[in-house]
């Protein structure tokens, strides 16, 4: 039995015993979600990503900003779906452009911050609609760019019957919806740069740490993000994490 098939298994182990527990905050086992931001089109740094962590037996969930969606091109809509079939991979709703800009007042806006109730219905709705017509459903997850996330956003969010799930640090809870907290920092060095030793010394002060995302930049990575990425993927693994995705992790609260 090859690294993936014994990893798949252990995680339809994982999803029967943890059940309710998720949702209590109960967890029994060590579990974590893998989310990659950013999609803007196919790269060789995606796909290389993609087949690194699938050959470590791990899967991923990919944010993609979905005005890239618009022009529905055949290659990219074909490597989505391709990976998304493989059920190695789920994809999220991060957005529709991941703009940010400074206000008239000099306040800093982002996309699901500051810009508006109006603004942030539109940008989530329409991103919802074109991922169900271009891969056939709609996310149960989502997560803001730059993760930034006010009232509206948590509004917005309650008023969505397909999300299930969002991304964030902390704040407020949103009725009916599940928080992946972001426990573990990825890339200790910045955007698009893991370093394993500076994860490792975070993670042996992070007692009794049984569920967290873990965010990682992949079309910003150097060969030597890749390489950092896989000692860290080998480290959780050694350590008993199960890797799940998105809507897995959903279901084993519902």
């Amino acid at each position: 039995m090859n690294i993936l098939k014994r990893r798949v298994i252990l995680i339809a182990m994982a999803m029967l015993i943890v059940g309710r527990a998720a949702q209590a905050g109960e967890m029994s086992m060590k579990m974590a979600i893998i989310k990659a931001d950013d999609i803007r089109g196919k790269t060789a740094k995606w796909e290389r990503f993609f087949a690194l962590s699938q050959k470590k037996g791990v899967k991923v969930s990919a944010g993609i900003i979905c005005e890239s969606l618009q022009s529905e091109k055949p290659d990219y809509v074909a490597w989505l779906k391709k990976w998304q079939s493989s059920g190695l991979v789920e994809f999220w709703n991060h957005g529709w452009d991941h703009k940010r800009w400074t206000a008239e007042d000099g306040k800093e806006l982002r996309e699901f911050s500051g810009s508006g109730y109006e603004h942030q219905k539109r940008h989530f709705d329409q991103s919802q609609a074109l991922m169900k017509k271009v891969l056939g459903a709609a996310p149960v997850a989502f997560g803001a760019p730059y993760n930034a996330i006010d009232a509206d956003t948590a509004k917005v969010l309650a008023e969505d019957p397909d999300t299930r799930l969002f991304f964030g640090y902390g704040g407020k809870p949103v009725k009916g919806k599940l928080l992946a907290p972001m426990m573990l920092r990825g890339e200790a060095d910045g955007t698009g740069k893991p370093n394993f030793e500076k994860f490792k010394a975070v993670y042996v002060q992070k007692k009794n740490l049984s569920f967290t995302a873990i965010q990682f930049h992949p079309n910003s990575f150097g060969d030597e993000h890749f390489a950092e990425y896989a000692k860290i993927l080998d480290f959780l693994i050694a350590e008993g994490w199960i890797f799940v995705l998105p809507a897995e992790y959903a279901k084993g609260a519902e």
